[in-house]
């Protein structure tokens, strides 16, 4: 029989008061209604389950079934309820109306293809050719590392950091600097402290350091070395620690550090001097 709009709308409206949030609900009424103006006959009603005809002869039909309350729909196969309660389920709120899922797809009728020309510019993790500039933060290598141009492999180029400090420690951050120019001349030995070291190096690997200490008429030198501020006695290159710097000139230190067990650290040190 044809369905009376009046019994449907009493019957939905009752799950929709009862049903969380209100919106979604009442759109769902109003297509109901809507497709019972534009299509009559379209949707119909029975009195119970057992009523409902074959779902495989009714594909894409909708039936109200009074003493349920609630639209069943055919798929061909099964019928399903088309409750608004059941619809939304256990959908958060902020995901449970069309507005909102369509919402949180940017609103975007082609977002399937959308999200795949955009995957389609990343990097894929098999690797690839990067056409524009790279920056970054940190980088980690377990392979080879190969900087070349169009026509030749390019020297990699370090920033060289500055101070103009002359006496004192000199704390070098590891996290921070690979290569330090002490511009002023010093005026004293100094201690320098190599910081952030254990933080940022795992057991078994290394980091190679230079420090450019510009002398005077009276040269100086690194007197004392320090890890993480625990002074540490270096391996000098030739045998022996130098006792001086050279005057009026850059000595140039070269520091590598060998992590070898937690807070325990390696040092392999030399010193040139350049007049």
């Amino acid at each position: 029989m044809a369905i009376n709009i009046t019994s449907l709308e009493s019957a939905l409206q009752t799950k929709l008061n009862a049903a969380t949030g209100s919106t979604e609900s009442k759109e769902f009424l109003l297509l109901t209604k809507s497709l019972e103006s534009l299509n009559s006959g379209s949707i119909v009603e029975v009195e119970n389950l057992a009523s409902l005809p074959s779902a495989s002869t009714n594909t894409g039909r909708i039936i109200f079934v009074t003493s349920e309350s609630s639209l069943y729909f055919s798929n061909g196969s099964t019928w399903s309820s088309l409750d608004p309660q059941s619809i939304v389920d256990g959908a958060p709120a902020a995901l449970n109306t069309l507005n909102e899922l369509a919402a949180a797809l940017n609103d975007d009728a082609n977002f399937a293809t959308t999200v795949t020309n955009s995957i389609a510019t990343k990097m894929p993790l098999a690797g690839g050719t990067f056409t524009g500039a790279v920056t970054g933060t940190n980088l980690t290598l377990t392979g080879d590392l190969t900087v070349q141009s169009a026509t030749s492999i390019r020297e990699v180029k370090e920033l060289v950091t500055t101070d103009t400090s002359t006496s004192g420690t000199l704390n070098f951050d590891m996290a921070a600097q690979g290569i330090l120019y002490l511009t002023s001349s010093q005026t004293a030995n100094r201690t320098i402290n190599f910081q952030n070291t254990n933080s940022i190096m795992a057991v078994g690997q290394s980091m190679t350091v230079s420090v450019l200490a510009t002398q005077g008429g009276t040269a100086y030198y690194f007197s004392t070395v320090q890890v993480d501020g625990s002074t540490v006695t270096p391996k000098w290159a030739g045998g022996s620690a130098p006792t001086e710097g050279n005057a009026s000139g850059i000595d140039v230190y070269t520091f590598t550090i060998i992590k070898t067990a937690n807070a325990t650290f390696t040092v392999l040190t030399s010193q040139t001097q350049y007049a």
